[in-house]
């Protein structure tokens, strides 16, 4: 599967690229029990955070992906874990061009490869703020406070 990986070029298709990564995450998932599965296990890693292998969209949404990049490649890129994320982030920010429905069948292979710290869910925050004239609605207010006990169940 690493050999077939390190195969991967920009002119793959995202779903090939995909599904090597999900096959990736996959023969991780397993686990290791003799010390030579535990010593090519980690020769494997080695070799992939070299490898270009993680398909980006450069602040640009696509249906495919514009380049692969390593784990160690510049600009940093990130990965957009929920919708609203990718929404929000796309134009900005270099993202992983995988499904974010996808992202959790990667899981094992972002945290073995080392670059969780790139999960948009993980550090970015939102902050949030009104504009505008402010209105407080007397009717609707009374009206939620005298359904509270039963929402607070």
């Amino acid at each position: 599967m690493v050999e077939e990986a390190s195969q991967l070029t920009a002119h793959d298709h995202l779903a090939h690229v995909t599904g090597v990564l999900i096959a990736l995450n996959n023969s991780l998932d397993k686990p290791t029990m003799t010390t030579r599965e535990q010593e090519d296990r980690k020769n494997a890693l080695k070799l992939l955070r070299r490898r270009r292998i993680f398909p980006i969209n450069n602040k640009q949404p696509s249906p495919n992906f514009d380049y692969l990049q390593s784990m160690r490649s510049k600009p940093i890129w990130y990965i957009a874990d929920r919708p609203h994320l990718r929404h929000s982030f796309e134009r900005l920010l270099p993202l992983l061009a995988v499904k974010t429905g996808d992202t959790e069948k990667i899981s094992t292979l972002i945290n073995e490869l080392g670059v969780q710290s790139r999960i948009l869910s993980r550090v970015a925050t939102g902050i949030s703020s009104s504009q505008g004239k402010l209105e407080i609605l007397e009717g609707y207010s009374k009206l939620l406070c005298s359904k509270a006990r039963y929402i607070a169940r």
